[in-house]
């Protein structure tokens, strides 16, 4: 209607509120050098607009699609590191590496971990999903073995004990506390391992849309803050 993400941005402000990422940069990383080209264009726009509203982070999908043996890690992370430096040197973001399970050759954290390490940068940062951790093979024990600075944010959900994992779809996430995934312990290794940024509620189950948005908004962040309150108490 005309507005600009600048004066939203200013109204979030005002609110005592803040944008603490933005999903996102997708198919950032496709597989060729002209592909990456012309993507840059929209990427750029993308992170101009991420911004204007006030966010310091943004999320990186690199180009889904592709079997992995065409998913050259190396390329991938080289233009992660492009990514960080246009990120932050042009529009004051930091882009975080995301992996979910449709992304062959990013869908473990291993993977991702293995990226941002190869992308040689000091900001570099990946985003954990537990519901992808569970249904990708990830684990949550590999949790442990990194630095809190590393992680940009998590993304927080519970995974319901049937369908079987294998059969496990975006589609089936349910509020924290609400399902199997071991959260209290993935909360306490954040803590252990010096994680300082913000834990993000993520949930397309089609069940909620069809809610009162405010009431599954406040359910959320009740379940939420108990998961964190048992966590950590």
């Amino acid at each position: 209607d005309g507005g600009s993400l600048e004066d939203l941005g200013m109204r979030i402000r005002d609110a005592g509120l803040f944008v603490p990422s933005v999903i996102g940069l997708w198919d950032a990383i496709p597989a060729t050098q002209e592909a990456w080209e012309a993507q840059l264009p929209h990427t750029r726009e993308r992170l101009r607009m991420i911004s204007a509203v006030g966010s310091e982070q943004a999320q990186v999908i690199p180009g889904p699609g592709r079997p992995q043996a065409e998913f050259d890690r190396l390329w991938v992370a080289e233009r992660y590191h492009d990514l960080l430096e246009i990120g932050i040197n042009d529009y004051d973001v930091v882009p975080g590496l995301v992996f979910v399970q449709f992304l062959e050759g990013c869908k473990r954290l291993s993977q991702a971990m293995d990226i941002a390490i190869q992308s040689q940068h000091p900001e570099a940062r990946v985003i954990p999903d537990v519901f992808h951790m569970h249904i990708a093979g990830s684990g949550f024990e590999g949790l442990r073995h990194m630095d809190g600075d590393a992680i940009a944010i998590f993304q927080f959900n519970d995974a319901p004990a049937s369908p079987p994992m294998g059969e496990l779809k975006d589609s089936h996430r349910v509020f924290p506390g609400d399902g199997i995934l071991p959260l209290e312990k993935s909360l306490r290794d954040l803590r252990d391992i010096g994680y300082e940024r913000c834990i993000s509620l993520e949930l397309y189950n089609p069940s909620y849309w069809e809610r009162d948005p405010l009431s599954v908004a406040i359910e959320g962040r009740e379940k939420t803050l108990s998961v964190i309150e048992r966590a950590l108490s």
